[in-house]
């Protein structure tokens, strides 16, 4: 049983809820998941229930049972369990076979049209992920009622032991076939021109047994030239692998004939349209599809049509239906009634026309003169009253989106919007209570569906004003939550109501960041750390031989490294020179991660400390190993999103920082490249090629520097710009180049509030003055004035037995001034880490503390000063990297371990270990390797 507690403090309201869930008939449904565990279910499970259900048939004098199934393995193996069981117990039963598909709605039409079954059971087999299958077993008398309260507790409290399933028990079942009937029925009685049809229209359909594609094979009609996308393995893996309706959309769209004016797409029991209009696809969006027909119905039918509807579908049918037409309206739940049932009823008084609306959308149920009933909710009948839907407004020569505008300015519509998503129990119970406490999605009222708390499912309703609210329904076995926006145009534009639907959405994201794994493939994890590291491997090699050949082209490689070892580690006090760079590297790292912290501490964000060092080490990378340095950001925002920080605080503190880098570098430039005319006239005495290249590369990264500045500050706070680049963005999109946009204006939309989001984080971080001086005082300034560099060329010229004695503030000050002239002109290289560049550069502007023919000196300070800055770094980030890629695998893995003792407490006996620990041994691991590295150093 669930169960809901309900405490309140003077602040907030906490909602707790048992998630406990056993396997009884409720709704006439019973919902599990396939295992072996005892509240599983499995084959002999399947068995015992059997022989319960059995016994109820001979209580209840049920003598004829269709069985029907969704083609799974599994569900055809648990039909046969069934039948056999029946079988045995004397109750005459078939299995429906699949011929013409698998679909729930041509079972249960076939089921009521036949009229000798008095029991339907019909088995569904959900895959949810890799390992996790769930199963819905529906049980239904005569004309699909649900069972009563009392069948259901003898059902549930017949109490037998467990029977062991055998395979060598299971009989032969007989196979019951079905037909195209209601299909037939559309090409007798409709004015359908196939002709007019094989012209105009395509069709997809990427089942092999589907009644749509068996009608076609029947009727002898040619399905190549139908279909868009020919049926052979390869097509139809990469359409089943695509994860995104828009890449699938790109590749029906893109295989079209010509002269196809509309595409039909039918996906897991919907259908989905596209138009073509001035040569590009548009994909008619579900809610505009109900529209269409609305105005369909208005001009077709006659006021006197009879309407069933849902009173889960949107309040605006009903109130279009009551405008416009004086027939008899009925009405069904969804969740307690079968629509079925309800149209037999109905069609048994009068069998006439009647219109069903749902949540799902309308369906024609149309009048026959035969005894059978064309329920008109399967897909393919749907399809083929569509297309007798727009052959009217082509007849008619109306544009049907100018037809969908006028419906949606005579209506007070609703917007409605789905989303689904998986999600942890432990997830939905902290979503709940932050949705419930939120400031920024303010709800006045807060209801559960109390009836359906045993049941699989739990729907909360949150109540807005003026009548809007909006829905979560949370399956417990699947765990997947959709939620479902109902906001009234009276009350919210378009860009309102998906703005509302992206908070909602924000706060899943934020509930449930603590439960994100990586996809688990043992294979492809393989390869991709393979690729991973010879990726790292390739670019630290590649880089370093570039730093290799520049460093050396003053001299030779041997006397080089020979020289710098001298220099730099004789005698063995000089060595301690490496240890202060290990810790300045070090610091540099904290004071980075700080800065990050205190930028993100003042938008209301704890981040964990460990998790900004990481994302540095991996930034320090990345920044060194792509041109313009790019990939340090990117990295940054991968890492910190992928440890569940809000997106918006994520993109409006490395905006900033990325702000102040180059408000700092601009400031820094003006005062110190100033003080380079002075102490390097020589420099800028533009008397060779060399310098005037080196002059045009400078004042290039100077304006560069101020075009990304200026960039920064336009996007990130002028919104109409803003909005101008996210139109063409999606309209970029739209042409079909990447994938095909079901929706733009929604693409549009959600863009939109992502960046308004992030502009007003942005603008609020760059409002706060104090948080500008302190990140430029504090963590800027100081890595600036403290130039380890200045002791690398102090080291140099001790060795090359210069006088240093007579070495002053102005010499650093002035060397400061040479460091700025070099970073500027390196601020952005295309050159990742400004390998090549920075070298030739370097010797260009330090070579006036050397003697004009001292070339080797000065080639030994170059290459001591990027092995400091720069090769040191680049390596410790290297494994620093790879460390923390393989540290995120083992998170990834216990995590599912937990996940896995959540569902199975039974495990908790076998599993030890659920948590690992693999950070503290890997900063202890690394700890040691620098310690006896160091002391390796010193005492060698």
């Amino acid at each position: 049983m669930s169960l809901i507690i309900t405490t309140q403090t003077k602040k907030q309201t906490q909602v707790a809820i048992s998630f406990e869930h056993n396997l009884n008939v409720l709704n006439s449904v019973i919902v599990g998941t396939i295992g072996q565990e005892a509240n599983n279910i499995n084959e002999n499970f399947i068995f015992t229930k059997s022989t319960v259900i059995a016994e109820f048939f001979k209580q209840t004098q049920i003598n004829n049972v269709l069985i029907a199934h969704n083609g799974n393995d599994f569900s055809f193996a648990f039909s046969s369990i069934i039948n056999t069981v029946l079988n045995k117990k004397k109750i005459y039963s078939g299995i429906l076979n699949n011929e013409i598909g698998s679909s729930k709605t041509i079972a249960k039409q076939f089921f009521l049209n036949e009229k000798k079954y008095d029991f339907f059971i019909y088995i569904e087999v959900l895959n949810v992920n890799k390992n996790k299958n769930i199963v819905k077993i529906y049980l239904l008398n005569s004309q699909l009622k649900m069972l009563t309260k009392e069948e259901e507790n003898f059902i549930n409290n017949t109490a037998i032991n467990e029977i062991v399933y055998k395979k060598e028990d299971i009989l032969d079942s007989k196979s019951i076939s079905t037909n195209n009937d209601d299909l037939l029925f559309w090409f007798a009685n409709k004015d359908l021109d196939w002709q007019k049809i094989e012209n105009n229209y395509q069709f997809f359909d990427a089942n092999y047994v589907s009644q749509l594609n068996n009608f076609f094979k029947e009727e002898q009609i040619n399905i190549e030239k139908l279909s868009p996308i020919r049926k052979h393995f390869k097509q139809l893996t990469i359409i089943k692998q695509a994860k995104e309706n828009s890449l699938i959309w790109r590749k029906i769209i893109n295989s079209t004939q010509f002269k196809t004016k509309y595409v039909f797409w039918i996906k897991n029991n919907k259908i989905k349209i596209a138009h073509r209009k001035n040569l590009i696809f548009n994909i008619i969006k579900d809610d505009d599809i109900k529209f269409l027909v609305l105005d369909y119905i208005r001009n077709n039918f006659s006021k006197s049509t009879q309407f069933l509807i849902s009173y889960e579908s949107k309040p605006f049918f009903n109130n279009f239906v009551q405008k416009y037409f004086n027939g008899k309206i009925h009405y069904y739940s969804e969740y307690n009634q079968v629509a079925e049932n309800s149209i037999y009823n109905i069609k048994q008084k009068n069998n006439d026309n009647l219109i069903i609306i749902n949540q799902d959308g309308i369906f024609f149920s149309p009048k026959s003169n035969s005894e059978k009933i064309y329920f008109g909710l399967n897909t393919s009948f749907l399809l083929f009253w569509f297309v007798q839907i727009l052959d009217y407004y082509s007849k008619n020569k109306q544009d049907i989106f100018d037809v969908i505008d006028k419906v949606k300015q005579e209506s007070d519509f609703v917007y409605r919007y789905k989303t689904k998503m998986f999600i942890s129990r432990n997830s939905f119970f902290n979503l709940l209570n932050e949705l419930i406490n939120s400031d920024d999605i303010k709800s006045f009222n807060f209801e559960l569906d109390k009836q359906n708390l045993n049941n699989n499912y739990i729907i909360a309703k949150f109540f807005l004003e003026k009548g809007d609210y909006f829905k979560l329904l949370y399956s417990k076995e699947e765990e997947k939550l959709s939620i479902t926006t109902f906001l009234k145009s009276a009350n919210h534009s378009e860009k309102e109501a998906i703005f509302l639907e992206n908070k909602i959405i924000n706060k899943v994201k934020i509930v449930k960041k603590d439960t994100t794994i990586s996809k688990k493939n043992t294979k492809k994890n393989v390869a991709k750390l393979a690729i991973f590291l010879t990726v790292i491997i390739l670019i630290v090699f590649l880089l370093i031989y570039k730093f290799y050949n520049s460093s050396f082209q003053n001299g030779s490689p041997t006397g080089i490294f020979i020289k710098f070892y001298d220099y730099f580690f004789t005698p063995k006090i000089y060595r301690f020179y490496f240890i202060i760079n290990l810790i300045l590297f070090i610091i540099w790292m904290i004071l980075m991660s700080v800065q990050i912290k205190r930028v993100l501490h003042y938008q209301g964000i704890n981040p964990h400390f460990k998790h900004l060092f990481v994302a540095t080490f991996i930034s320090g990378f990345m920044q060194m190993s792509t041109p313009f340095a790019f990939g340090g950001e990117i990295s940054y925002y991968w890492y910190l999103q992928r440890k569940g920080y809000p997106l918006k605080n994520i993109s409006a503190t490395l905006t900033y920082n990325a702000l102040v880098h180059q408000i700092f570098n601009l400031l820094i430039s003006i005062l110190f490249i100033s003080l380079g005319f002075y102490f390097y006239r020589d420099l800028f005495n533009l008397d060779s090629t060399e310098k005037i290249i080196f002059f045009i590369w400078l004042i290039a990264n100077i304006f560069l520097n101020i075009f990304v500045l200026l960039i920064i500050i336009v996007i990130g706070i002028w919104k109409k710009l803003q909005y101008w680049l996210i139109r063409n963005f999606v309209w970029l999109l739209h042409l079909n180049i990447w994938k095909k946009i079901e929706d733009s204006k929604r693409v549009e939309y959600n863009i939109q509030f992502f960046i308004d989001n992030f502009k007003n984080q942005f603008i609020e971080v760059l409002a706060n003055k104090s948080l500008l001086f302190e990140v430029l005082l504090v963590y800027k300034l100081p890595l600036f004035l403290v130039s380890s560099s200045f002791a690398t060329l102090v080291l140099t010229l001790q060795k090359a037995n210069y006088n240093i004695n007579d070495l002053s503030i102005i010499d650093y000050i002035k060397f400061l001034s040479g460091n700025t002239i070099l970073a500027m002109s390196n601020n952005l290289s295309p050159a990742p880490g400004g390998v090549g560049s920075v070298d030739i550069i370097t010797q260009l502007v330090f070579k006036s503390y050397f003697r004009q023919d001292d070339n080797l000196n000065l080639t030994i300070f170059n290459f001591a000063n990027r092995f400091y800055t720069w090769f040191l770094p680049y390596i410790i980030s290297a494994f620093g990297i790879i460390t923390v890629w393989i540290g995120e695998k083992r998170i990834d893995k216990y995590k599912e371990i937990r996940k896995t003792l959540e569902l199975n407490s039974s495990l908790k006996s076998q599993i030890t270990k659920s948590s690992t620990k693999f950070y503290k041994y890997a900063i202890l691991f690394w700890s040691v390797i620098v310690i006896v590295f160091s002391l390796f150093i010193l005492l060698h």
